[in-house]
């Protein structure tokens, strides 16, 4: 019973996001900045990678940090979840999820690989 349960959970969180992913505005890493508390797609280049000495992942997008427009955080619990973040470097990618401020910076922090888009080459 309690797999049955798990399994329903997991199910009803998965279709959650994706049709959250469908309801949400879209912005460019530059604008995010102006939708703080939104649920949204921000989209941008990736500009660097950096992994923590703790495991955290930030994924700069526009211009190189500290002058990046936006930051898309993966922390370590979640980070193994993911393919290799560093070859993301230079690629076209967008986040769904809220929009938060840390640092005068706005992010986005991912629990998931289906709020990760990348654009193909």
């Amino acid at each position: 019973m309690r797999i049955r349960a798990l399994i329903g959970f997991c199910l009803f969180a998965l279709s959650s996001a994706a049709l959250a992913a469908k309801d949400s505005a879209a912005y460019a890493s530059a604008a995010a900045k102006d939708h703080i508390g939104e649920l949204a797609t921000v989209t941008g280049r990736v500009s660097g990678v950096h992994v923590t000495a703790k495991g955290d992942a930030f994924i700069n997008l526009g211009e190189p940090y500290p002058d990046n427009d936006f930051t898309i955080v993966v922390f370590s619990a979640d980070v193994a979840k993911f393919d290799d973040l560093e070859a993301l470097q230079g690629r076209i990618v967008s986040a769904t999820g809220t929009i938060k401020k840390f640092h005068e910076k706005p992010e986005i922090v991912l629990k998931s690989p289906d709020q990760l888009k990348v654009k193909p080459e």
